[in-house]
């Protein structure tokens, strides 16, 4: 699983017929993006969230280049 590889530790296995919830993509992108919840209000801040984003964007840009220097 990509997360795996991301650094993104999931709290529950999922089985494969369930899809991941919005509220897990939401967090884990916030992780990736460097966000650690000081503040205690569950929020995370649009930084944040970019930040979640261009990093998981890297890690696919890798897992496809790999991927194509394999085959």
């Amino acid at each position: 699983m990509l997360g795996d590889y991301c650094g993104i530790k999931s709290r529950k296995k999922l089985s494969p017929e369930q899809a991941s919830s919005l509220y897990w993509a939401y967090y884990a992108l916030a992780r990736l993006g460097r966000w650690h919840d000081s503040s205690r209000n569950g929020r995370v801040g649009t930084q944040a969230l970019w930040r979640g984003w261009f990093t998981l964007m890297d890690y696919v840009e890798a897992y496809e280049f790999l991927k194509d220097i394999d085959e």
